[in-house]
């Protein structure tokens, strides 16, 4: 076998390598969401930036929506959820944000209102509502608070881009399987493509050259 069979040889054992460790990332990043949050804050508030490099270490960017207030739905939503803690469910809650929405499995599981950086609180707040039940979740404002939400508090809190990550969304109208997570799903696929092909063709042409 001539130096051009050993360096295809060397490219297909390379391949070998590489095509594993590729598995393994896109297998890591298919992985359901411990917790999803959706913050509505705005960029120049410090504890809204606190709020959001503490989900992005601990959790991950794509485990995240930061809802800007300077967006008019976004504020209308901000609105509606604080009107709706304080004049319906009783919860002193003030216009401060940023505002948390706690989601696991797709579902609301706690709001919480200010910068709470602290796993062990987010951990806390969601055992609590599972302890209540499915329909319940918890209110961390001024006090700590269990209450069944209702339509108006969970549709602000609907993922807008949940993927393939998040299970089944709040409400009916479904999720989109266009956003983050199907496309990170059809980026490793190609890169696993990708890795074997070169595998095959490495074969392939060595032992071409093995028989010539």
């Amino acid at each position: 076998m001539g130096k051009l069979g050993v360096a295809l040889v060397i490219i297909a054992l390379i391949g070998l390598m590489i095509t594993p460790a590729l598995v393994a990332r896109a297998s890591m990043q298919a992985t359901t969401c411990k917790y999803y949050f959706i913050i509505y804050g705005q960029d120049w508030c410090p504890h809204c930036q606190n709020m959001e490099r503490f989900v992005i270490e601990n959790y991950g960017a794509r485990c995240l929506e930061f809802r800007d207030l300077d967006v008019p739905r976004w504020k209308q939503n901000f609105t509606m959820v604080v009107d709706e803690l304080n004049s319906k469910f009783k919860v002193p809650t003030q216009a401060a944000f940023p505002l948390t929405g706690i989601l696991e499995n797709g579902k609301l599981r706690a709001i919480l209102q200010g910068e709470i950086t602290s796993k062990q609180v987010i951990e806390y707040l969601v055992k609590k509502a599972d302890k209540e039940g499915p329909e319940w979740i918890t209110v961390y404002t001024n006090g700590l608070y269990e209450i069944k939400p209702d339509d108006v508090i969970l549709h602000a809190f609907e993922p807008e881009h949940p993927g393939n990550s998040l299970g089944t969304p709040i409400s009916s109208q479904g999720s989109n399987n266009s956003g983050a997570g199907a496309q990170a799903k059809t980026r490793n696929n190609a890169y696993i493509a990708a890795g074997l092909v070169v595998i095959i063709a490495g074969i392939a042409v060595s032992a071409y050259l093995a028989r010539h």
